[in-house]
């Protein structure tokens, strides 16, 4: 009760039934509450259960930074498929994943969708719109974000993430659609492939969809685009 931090707010979203909108002044918000692993954002990243708007006051003044010890935001942790969440005016930055039994570590960032190991995984929809994405990691999948989902970059920018394996910007998985418009995508790293974008992890049924609109790829190490 009465907790106006971004965590606060955000567990009280969870709980409100329908779309809320979260407005975030300007100011660099630092994620202090060790605790990885757990989707009802009292501890680690922020998970985001519901439909929701966070509005920032711009990327450039509104920062929200994970400190190193987990990703950033987490939308649709439970995979319902059904929730949409809009990310905007904001940069995130410093989310760092590590390797949980059973728990999916893809997404340095932000992942959109579950993240059960042991079956298939869905997600909501997910909109970042005029942010930054950048400088963090995962010993996994997609430095900056992991999809599952339906995953929508519209004038934001992926730049300075890094992952393990596949992906260094963004990675796509099998289930689930990535559209990107007016946004660049440059400066990430993958230890293998797609240092900017990593489509399909196995591809055994139908191949995810990707669509890049007036957008750029550059200067990734670990080839700039792959698609399985």
């Amino acid at each position: 009760a009465n907790d106006c931090s971004l965590r606060g707010a955000i567990i009280k979203a969870n709980t409100s039934a329908g779309m809320d909108t979260i407005n975030v002044p300007a100011g660099t918000y630092n994620l202090t509450v060790l605790g990885a692993g757990e989707d009802a954002a009292a501890t680690g990243d922020l998970d985001i259960t519901d439909d929701l708007v966070l509005a920032g006051a711009g990327a450039a003044t509104t920062i929200i930074d994970g400190g190193q010890f987990d990703r950033v935001f987490h939308s649709d942790p439970a995979g319902t498929g059904t929730i949409s969440v809009t990310i905007r005016d904001v940069t995130v930055q410093g989310g760092a994943t590590v390797v949980i039994s059973f728990v999916l570590s893809d997404g340095g960032a932000i992942r959109n969708g579950s993240s059960n190991t042991l079956g298939s995984n869905t997600g909501g929809t997910l909109t970042v719109m005029n942010s930054v994405v950048r400088n963090s990691s995962t010993p996994r999948a997609g430095g900056g974000l992991a999809n599952v989902g339906t995953l929508v970059l519209i004038d934001s920018t992926v730049a300075g993430n890094t992952a393990g394996t596949h992906g260094g910007g963004i990675f796509q998985d099998d289930p689930g659609a990535l559209s990107l418009t007016g946004t660049t995508v440059s400066g990430n790293t993958a230890s293998q492939l797609g240092g900017g974008i990593f489509s399909g992890a196995f591809s055994i049924s139908t191949d995810p969809l990707v669509t890049l609109t007036a957008s750029t790829v550059s200067g990734n190490t670990g080839a700039g685009i792959h698609l399985n």
